[in-house]
C-alpha cells in the first residue's frame, strides 16, 4: 500500500490524533506525500529513524480507542498483543535466526520498535533522554497477532511465549525472557539472519523450568548459574521418582493374580515404599533424575575433561569408546556423574564451615564447561517432561 488520494486524509487524520493523543511530534505538512509507502512517527527523546510501511501505520492505528498498556511488559489492541522481552539483540541477530512461530490461531516474532509499544510509552511518559529511556527504538518486543476471531486466555498466551522463548534460548544460548518498560536494550541496527519457521507442534509442553532456564542464562557467575541450573533437576526429580516407584508398584501389583498375597509378598511392597523414599533424597535427585531420564552417551563430551577422565577410570571404561558400553557401566557412569554435580552443588550452597570438601566436587576454570553440560542436562529433562503423559507431566 502506498499513499493515495483515497487514504491520505486518514492518515493525515489519525497522525493528528496521535500529535494531540499519544504526544507525537508533528510532521511538516509536505512530508506526507501521495505515492510515499513508508510513513515516519517521531516520537519524542527518540532517536528512531526507521519508517514504517503505510500498511503497518494503518494497522497499528486502526483502533487506538483500544490500544492499552495491560501491565508493566504488555500492549494490546484488537488482535495484536507486544510483550517486551529482556535481550542482548547483537546476540539474538547474529546468534540466532529470525525466529517465528504459528498455529491455527496465531502468528508471533520478535521485532524491533515495536509501535504499539511506542505509542504508548509516549503517551505515559515513559521516556527520558539523558537516561537513554526512549520510548519505542529503546525496546525489543514478542508481536503475537490473532488470525481469527477465536483468542487464547491470558494465561495460555503466556505460556505458549515462554514455550517459545525458551526454544530460542535452549537452541542458541541466548538469555531471553519477558521484561518491563523500564528496561534498556542495546539495539545495533545489524540486519537479522533469514527467517525460521516454527510450527505448533514445534514447541515442548509448557514447564516452569523454561522460566528457570531462561533465568539461569542471564547469569555471570558460573557457581551461581550452575546452581540456578541445578534447580532444574530438584524442579523434576520427586515426579521422576513417583513415575518410577508407580510403575514398579503396578508391576508387582500385576503379579497378584498368581502369587500368594503372604507376608514375602507384602515386605516387597514395603521395600518399594522404602526404595521410593531414598530416591526423594538430596544425594538421590540427580542420580535419578540421570538415570531415568537422560541418554549420556551423546553430551558425556560437555563434560569438563577432568571430570570425564576421572569418571572413566572409576567405571572402567575408554573415553572414546562409551557408545560401546554395556547397560551396566552406563548406569554406574550415571550414578557416578550424580555424585559429581551433587557434590559441586554443595561445595556452592554450603559455607565452607559447613563443608567437609570433596575431591568430585567440580570448580574454577572448569565450572563454564560443566555449566554448558547443565544446560543440556536441563533440556534433556524439559523435553523428557514434554513428552510424558498429561498425567505426570509438570
Amino acid at each position: 500500500m502506498k499513499v493515495s488520494t483515497r487514504n491520505i486524509k486518514t492518515i493525515k487524520s489519525r497522525l493528528e490524533r496521535l500529535y494531540d493523543e499519544f504526544n507525537v511530534n508533528p510532521l511538516d505538512e509536505d512530508e506526507i506525500k501521495i505515492g510515499d509507502e513508508y510513513i515516519f512517527i517521531d516520537y519524542p527523546d527518540d532517536n528512531l529513524e526507521e519508517p514504517i510501511s503505510v500498511d503497518d501505520f494503518m494497522l497499528y492505528t486502526s483502533n487506538l480507542d483500544g490500544l492499552n498498556k495491560e501491565d508493566d511488559s504488555t500492549v494490546r489492541m484488537n488482535h495484536i498483543r507486544q510483550t517486551i522481552l529482556n535481550v542482548d539483540c547483537y546476540y539474538l541477530d547474529h546468534l540466532a535466526p529470525n525466529v517465528r512461530y504459528s498455529d491455527d490461531l496465531i502468528d508471533m516474532e520478535i521485532i524491533y520498535n515495536p509501535v504499539l509499544i511506542g505509542l504508548v510509552a509516549s503517551k505515559e511518559g515513559i521516556y527520558n533522554e539523558e537516561f537513554g529511556v526512549s520510548p519505542c527504538s529503546m525496546y525489543t518486543a514478542l508481536e503475537l497477532r490473532y488470525k481469527t476471531e477465536q483468542r487464547y486466555t491470558k494465561d495460555e498466551e503466556d505460556k505458549i511465549i515462554e514455550r517459545f522463548l525458551y526454544q530460542i534460548a535452549a537452541k542458541y544460548d541466548i538469555s531471553i525472557e519477558v521484561g518491563t518498560f523500564d528496561s534498556w536494550e542495546d539495539i545495533t541496527g545489524e540486519e537479522p539472519s533469514e527467517p525460521y519457521q516454527l510450527q505448533k507442534d514445534s514447541l515442548i509442553p509448557y514447564s516452569e523450568a523454561m522460566r528457570y532456564y531462561a533465568n539461569a542464562l542471564r547469569i555471570n557467575d558460573p557457581d551461581i548459574q550452575f546452581h540456578h541450573l541445578y534447580k532444574i533437576v530438584e524442579h523434576f526429580s520427586p515426579r521422576v521418582s513417583k513415575k518410577m516407584a508407580y510403575e514398579m508398584l503396578n508391576q508387582r501389583l500385576d503379579t497378584l493374580s498368581i502369587v500368594n498375597r503372604d507376608c514375602q509378598y507384602l515386605d516387597s511392597l514395603l521395600e518399594l515404599a522404602k526404595h521410593y523414599q531414598t530416591s526423594l533424597k538430596d544425594k538421590e535427585l540427580c542420580k535419578t533424575v540421570l538415570q531415568e531420564c537422560v541418554d549420556i552417551i551423546p553430551i558425556f563430551d560437555l563434560l569438563p575433561e577432568e571430570v570425564q577422565i576421572n569418571i572413566s577410570r572409576k567405571c572402567s571404561f575408554k573415553i572414546d569408546e562409551i557408545g560401546n558400553c554395556a547397560d551396566s557401566i552406563i548406569a554406574k557412569i550415571k550414578d557416578e556423574l550424580g555424585e559429581v554435580i551433587y557434590e559441586t552443588r554443595n561445595r556452592i550452597v554450603h559455607a565452607k564451615s559447613n563443608w567437609g570438601g570433596s575431591d568430585k566436587a567440580c570448580s574454577g576454570d572448569d565450572m563454564e564447561e560443566m555449566n554448558d553440560f547443565m544446560k543440556a542436562l536441563a533440556q534433556c529433562l524439559i523435553i523428557w517432561n514434554g513428552r510424558q503423559p498429561q498425567e505426570f507431566r509438570i
